[in-house]
């Protein structure tokens, strides 16, 4: 389901779900609630270094992200490290590091100074709550699946608790945009979740 959310196609769910679980036998004796982003970056070395190809890493990245942040949330997940592939060998040919960069949104540095001591998360203030039960009572007139309603409402109250408006009348378009951008960036939601 969570991939689903992410805008997975059904198609390439299960390589996603092998990568988590090769993941989980990298790891063993030990049990995934015990595992760091340090793991990760060690198993992404040894898929590197058995000469995955650089799609492969990105998507196996990416299904461990999914894993620990919506389907067995982690509190370190909440904070996706930006440099996991950093220092992984990949096999990108005689195109260069440029070749492995192409479509690859910047995770820190200038583009994400603007985010600095924001976050999504964290408790809704009161004043907020009579939106979210206006929002739940719609959603509920439209007959959408309990688990949708949550997922919508979720990403109402973190969009709510990063942008701060003082009433509904002052949610703007441009900070939804500045969110979307804080998700991409500094977050590193996958735009297919976004869509």
């Amino acid at each position: 389901m969570a991939l689903k959310q992410r805008g997975v196609e059904p198609r390439f769910q299960e390589y996603y779900r092998a990568w988590v679980l090769g993941f989980l036998g990298f790891i063993k004796p030990r049990k995934y609630e015990e595992a760091k982003s340090e793991e990760v970056r060690e198993f992404l070395r040894k898929l590197g270094g058995e000469g995955k190809k650089e799609w492969q890493l990105r998507q196996a990245e990416e299904g461990i992200r999914v894993f620990f942040q919506d389907v067995e949330p982690q509190k370190w997940a909440v904070d996706w490290p930006a440099d996991l592939l950093v220092d992984v060998k990949l096999d990108i040919g005689d195109f260069g590091q440029e070749a492995a960069d192409v479509g690859r949104r910047p995770s820190g540095g200038l583009a994400t100074e603007g985010f600095a001591g924001r976050e999504d998360t964290g408790d809704l203030p009161e004043r907020y709550r009579p939106f979210i039960e206006e929002a739940t009572e719609a959603l509920r007139v439209e007959r959408y699946s309990y688990r949708t309603e949550q997922s919508y409402l979720d990403w109402m109250r973190r969009f709510l608790i990063f942008s701060q408006p003082m009433s509904r009348r002052e949610i703007y378009w441009c900070q939804a945009q500045e969110y979307l951008e804080y998700l991409t960036l500094k977050r590193r939601v996958a735009s297919s979740t976004m869509n």
